[in-house]
């Protein structure tokens, strides 16, 4: 059912309980390297730690023709960009978004606080159910809080760069792993909110490479209101500090993110 740079999930029946579960295998196989090997430990530790509500539920590993496997909760849902267009369904209400997305902040709160930052927020990362419930999914590349992992293998990266780049945050982008903290988080739920709102991405990712970097690093991002007139100044006040170039201007945590928006 999808495929990255580091792994393959597939939908599966689990024999003993007759449920749907999502397996993932990594992509390289028995080609894996240690180092391949040793982040998929990694991340099935770290998703396993994490018990909440819209976080998917890791329910335990295999061994499958002598490779690790990943079994978790299979979510009948949707990216939550297309469930945001409400496709194909009409368009969700302000009201609908902002309550769901306060509910995927309060998923990478929860995950803070356990000294995990997801580091790849994006639209196929967070998949909503059809009772209109989001679940963040994929830790793969996650970092955990007070580690020094420059030394560590990432496989979805343009040298020292990790993530996805339309998602990305200015520390992201310039590579220096040691200055990435919740605030990096912080600034991916504001290019995802930003989408929700208006359909659009703060940088469009249809430019080269190059280009949406550089934007990244050095443009600032347009109001959300200027493609949508429901929008008003509240919610671009809240959008641009979230997607704010230097950390210190971004919400210190996801957690007053979250607070602004319900309020």
């Amino acid at each position: 059912i999808s495929r990255g740079a580091q792994g393959i999930v597939y939908r599966a029946r689990q024999p003993n309980t007759n449920r749907n579960i999502a397996i993932k295998r990594l992509a390289a196989g028995r080609f894996a390297t240690s180092a391949m090997r040793a982040r998929f430990t990694r991340e099935i530790e770290t998703a396993a730690s994490l018990t909440h509500p819209h976080i998917v539920r890791v329910y335990g590993t295999e061994i499958v023709g002598d490779q690790p496997v990943l079994a978790m909760e299979w979510i009948n849902g949707q990216p939550l960009d297309r469930w945001a267009l409400g496709k194909p369904a009409p368009q969700r209400s302000l009201e609908e978004i902002l309550s769901l997305f306060a509910n995927v902040c309060d998923a990478v709160h929860y995950a803070h606080q356990r000294g995990v930052i997801h580091r790849d927020l994006k639209p196929s990362n967070i998949l909503v159910d059809s009772n209109d419930q989001p679940h963040v999914l994929d830790f793969g590349l996650a970092k955990l809080i007070d580690e020094d992992d420059s030394g560590a293998v990432h496989l979805t990266r343009t040298r020292d760069f990790v993530g996805t780049p339309a998602y990305a945050s200015p520390e992201q982008v310039r590579g220096d792993s040691r200055t990435i903290d919740v605030r990096s988080d912080v600034y991916a739920l504001g290019v995802l909110l930003h989408q929700m709102l208006t359909g659009r991405l703060p940088y469009p990712d249809d430019r080269n490479l190059a280009e949406l970097l550089q934007a990244i690093k050095a443009y600032d991002p347009p109001a959300p209101s200027l493609a949508d007139s429901r929008l008003n100044r509240e919610i671009d006040a809240i959008v641009l500090k979230a997607l704010a170039k230097e950390q210190e201007r971004r919400y210190a945590s996801v957690d007053g993110l979250a607070a602004d928006v319900r309020r």
